[in-house]
């Protein structure tokens, strides 16, 4: 018995002794080797644009391919950044510009945030709850609950309108958007009053 439980942890030393082997010895990849493998796929380019549904088609297609190609969050969004043209090339060297002197580029997750965010600064509330509505049926079980689609809802606003909603909690996305198009409307109420 004791014999066999000491074959069984030879065994399983020689096995975590060829998995370091494997992975010390699998070399790390250059950027330009996983840019010529993005590249074969032919990704989509992108050049700006207000349309939610080309902005959401555009990010879906890139992760695709990312997770075809099994990259590693580190090299996702300089692989992007090729890929944007006209409008949003200029969107990323203001971006970059704000980013100097920083050590790493943002996660593809901080790039996606940023890169909604652009899209929502000039909208309307309206125009916002009808994107939000629209982009919706790609993601239907992030907002299939009142509270959490609420949230979402609110997260997406223009900041001068989600930080005077930031105090309140919202059971329901019809509430979330009724309170927005208030505070909206003050804020445009007081605008004109400054105004004149």
């Amino acid at each position: 018995m004791q014999q066999q439980i000491q074959q069984q942890m030879q065994v399983q030393q020689q096995m975590q002794m060829q998995q370091q082997v494997q992975t010390t010895a699998r070399p790390t990849q250059s950027i330009e080797s996983y840019y010529e493998r993005f590249r074969r796929l032919n990704p989509p380019m992108f050049d700006g644009g207000a349309d939610p549904l080309v902005v959401e088609t555009w990010i879906r297609e890139v992760e695709k391919m990312f997770k075809a190609l099994q990259y590693p969050e580190e090299v996702k969004v300089r692989l992007a950044i090729p890929m944007l043209k006209g409008n949003a090339e200029f969107w990323w060297m203001a971006i970059e510009a704000a980013l100097e002197g920083e050590d790493k580029l943002p996660t593809w997750e901080e790039f996606k945030k940023m890169f909604y965010d652009q899209q929502t600064d000039d909208m309307t509330v309206l125009e916002y709850a009808n994107k939000f509505t629209k982009l919706g049926r790609f993601c239907p079980q992030m907002i299939e609950i009142e509270r959490s689609k609420a949230n979402r809802f609110e997260q997406g606003l223009r900041d001068e309108i989600r930080s005077r909603l930031s105090v309140l909690i919202f059971t329901s996305y019809g509430e979330a958007l009724e309170r927005a198009l208030k505070v909206e409307a003050d804020l445009k109420k007081s605008g004109k009053e400054r105004g004149e």
